[in-house]
């Protein structure tokens, strides 16, 4: 069996189900279409924000600015 660096065991050719949602309304994200995502850096370690939507994007910078 493979491991991974996070040390998981798993078959080699096993694929990890995994699924996308969105930073501000937790809904589900369609990872095969356009969808917006933000860097967040903090405390040395790099986050992927990804977004349904234009609009909870815009929901999240506003929470965000005023921290």
């Amino acid at each position: 069996m493979a491991q991974d660096p996070t040390g998981d065991q798993r078959p080699p050719n096993h694929q990890r189900a995994h699924t996308t949602v969105c930073t501000t309304c937790r809904g589900r994200i369609d990872t095969t279409q356009w969808y917006p995502i933000r860097t967040e850096v903090i405390d040395e370690t790099v986050r992927l924000r990804p977004f349904c939507c234009d609009r909870c994007l815009a929901v999240w910078e506003v929470e965000t600015s005023t921290e």
